[in-house]
C-alpha cells in the first residue's frame, strides 16, 4: 500500500474528512487507496478552514499528540492525534495542477498555489471515503511522494480496514 507523510493539524484535518484536498510540489499519477501518515513533526501552517481548527482544538490540539508504542499498545490518546503512525487510508482520486486555464487557484479553502519552502507549483492531491484506524499504526514516515508501506505496517492496514 502507498503512503503519505502529513504533519499536524493538516493529518488530523484529511484523517477527520474535514481535508479533502493535500498540496504537494509534484504531480502524483497514483490513484486508489492511499494510508495516511502522521509526521512527527507540526506544521507551521495554520488550517485555514475554522471548522477544522475548532475541531483540533476540540480533541487537545497540539497538547495531545502522542506517539504510538506499538501496533498492539494500548491508545494514549485519540487515534487522530497519533504522530509517527498510518492513522486513516483514502482513495486518491485526482490530482491537478493548482492553478487552473483563468490563472485561479481552485479548491479553496485548502488548495495553495505554491507548495513548500521552494514555492514549487502546486499539485492538489483529491481525497475521498476516508476511514479512520482503530488504532494508529506506528511506521517512519518518508518525505517522497507516495512512498510504500513497509509489508507487517501494511498488514497491520489491511487486518484494521477488513475488520472494520
Amino acid at each position: 500500500m502507498k503512503a503519505i507523510t502529513i504533519q499536524h493539524p493538516h493529518a488530523f484535518a484529511a484523517a477527520a474528512a474535514l481535508k479533502p484536498c493535500e498540496n504537494r510540489g509534484q504531480r502524483i499519477t497514483h490513484r486508489g487507496a492511499l494510508a495516511l501518515h502522521a509526521g512527527l513533526r507540526l506544521s507551521s501552517h495554520p488550517l485555514p478552514d475554522p471548522a477544522a481548527t475548532a475541531a483540533f482544538a476540540r480533541l487537545g490540539g497540539p497538547d495531545r499528540l502522542w506517539r504510538p508504542a506499538g501496533p498492539d499498545a494500548a491508545a494514549a490518546g485519540p487515534s487522530l492525534l497519533a504522530i509517527g503512525a498510518v492513522i486513516a487510508v483514502v482513495d486518491l482520486v485526482d490530482c491537478h495542477p493548482a492553478v487552473g486555464e483563468r490563472g485561479r487557484v481552485c479548491c479553496a479553502p485548502w488548495g495553495e498555489r505554491w507548495h513548500g519552502a521552494a514555492a514549487r507549483p502546486a499539485h492538489h492531491l483529491i481525497f475521498s471515503d476516508v476511514r479512520v484506524l482503530p488504532r494508529p499504526v506506528p511506521c517512519p514516515g518518508r518525505q517522497i511522494t507516495p512512498w510504500l508501506l513497509p509489508p507487517a505496517v501494511a498488514e497491520a492496514v489491511e487486518a484494521q480496514l477488513t475488520a472494520q
